[in-house]
């Protein structure tokens, strides 16, 4: 490949030279005496110089033409028709090459076995002159019978007929609720003659709800003016009959304490 392009460059080289020496031909040519030789045509010396074939280089241009298109012909089929051979390594002298190759296995260490285990100590066996006895001794043992006990059923008392209780399971009820009971406190008649003197005060009445829902010993546990009093306390007696309080299902007594405020508008 290398020759081949040295050859192209070579040529490429010669047409150039041939070209460059055709224009420096014209250039060094004077031009004096293409006009002396013409003069006696009678033209003028400009004239000489454009139109004289001499001087007009476009006259070879033809040739010109058909060498670059031979060189060029040329070219192509010399390099088309260059031969080029591959280089082969020559070998000097002889050469044994065997038939069969011998592979040596690789050698692997071999470790030595490890030693056997040391024999298992003997054990030796001592008799024994003691004689054991083949039948143990059996024991009567009486047992007793144990004895029953008995656990006496757990049985509710019921509630004393004459025991007064603050608090119950089910505590006793006004008819109408506790609305209406704040309606009925609140309804008590104001004493005329405790009016008529301006006389306030708040009378705080305790009494019990009976087993059968009667209102039974009321009494003024904290007062106010004697009129005051006997209108709270014949009040809370006229009460109608409550819905008894209960203890574990049975009616008891239950006590309670309301207080009844007189006061003037």
């Amino acid at each position: 490949m290398l020759v081949i392009l040295g050859l192209i460059g070579g040529l490429a080289l010669i047409i150039a030279a041939i070209v460059m020496s055709v224009k420096l031909f014209f250039i060094f040519k004077k031009p004096e005496e293409i006009i002396a030789k013409n003069k006696e045509s009678g033209a003028s010396a400009s004239t000489f110089v454009k139109k004289y074939p001499e001087a007009n280089p476009q006259i070879y241009r033809t040739t010109f033409t058909l060498i670059g298109f031979i060189f060029s012909i040329g070219l192509a089929i010399a390099a088309f028709s260059w031969t080029v051979y591959d280089r082969t390594a020559s070998l000097d002298g002889d050469i044994f090459i065997p038939d069969e190759f011998e592979i040596e296995p690789p050698q692997t260490r071999q470790e030595p076995p490890p030693p056997p285990p040391p024999p298992p100590p003997e054990i030796e066996i001592i008799e024994d002159d003691v004689e054991v006895e083949d039948e143990p001794d059996i024991f009567d043992v009486e047992v007793e019978p144990e004895e029953v006990i008995e656990i006496p059923e757990y049985v509710e008392e019921a509630p004393e007929e004459d025991e007064i209780f603050t608090i119950v399971e089910d505590m006793p009820e006004f008819p109408g609720g506790e609305a209406a009971l704040m309606r009925y406190l609140a309804s008590i008649p104001y004493p005329p003659i405790a009016r008529e003197n301006d006389i306030e005060g708040s009378v705080f009445i305790r009494f019990i709800i009976d087993r059968d829902g009667r209102v039974i010993d009321a009494e003024v546990v904290r007062g106010a003016d004697r009129l005051l009093n006997e209108a709270a306390l014949r009040h809370i007696r006229n009460m109608p009959n409550w819905s008894p309080g209960r203890q574990r299902g049975q009616p008891v007594r239950v006590q309670y304490t309301v207080p009844i405020r007189f006061r003037l508008d």
